[in-house]
């Protein structure tokens, strides 16, 4: 019941609040965290992967669509954010309650979202930003 009252919550503040941030993607990486040599090891690379980030102005809540799928986001807690060098870090919950790291590198045009597995290997899903803009851009 929590969980379908949260994606509830979520899908209506989609509606209700305008994107403000939107970021274009164009190529998605799938990577794991080798200890050992302490490196990103990329599994599988799509370079037709076409996704769009698009955040609601309070920044609290983003929708993920994908070309299979679009799924909300809520933004527990922003844990990083440094404008200088155009790095931002945030806690997030899936519409299904997964939780997640996600880091937003403008600088290197790159959004990774980290998890771990059961096995406690750290995961990334790794995409390349193609665009980033505000509705403001466009007036």
């Amino acid at each position: 019941m929590k969980k379908t009252l949260l994606f509830i919550i979520a899908i209506l503040s989609f509606v209700i609040a305008e994107a403000q941030l939107h970021i274009s993607t164009d190529t998605r990486k799938d990577a794991y965290w080798n200890a050992t040599n302490e490196e990103w090891v990329i599994t599988s690379t799509n370079t037709e992967e076409l996704t769009f980030f698009n955040f609601n102005k309070a920044m609290t809540l983003f929708k993920h669509v994908t070309p299979s799928m679009t799924s909300a986001y809520i933004i527990d807690k922003v844990t990083n954010a440094d404008d200088d060098k155009k790095m931002y870090e945030f806690d997030i919950t899936s519409d299904v309650g997964n939780k997640y790291h996600m880091y937003i590198d403008e600088a290197n045009m790159m959004i990774y979202i980290t998890y771990t597995d059961s096995d406690d290997v750290l995961h990334a899903v790794i995409h390349i930003i193609k665009k980033i803009w505000n509705d403001s851009d466009s007036e």
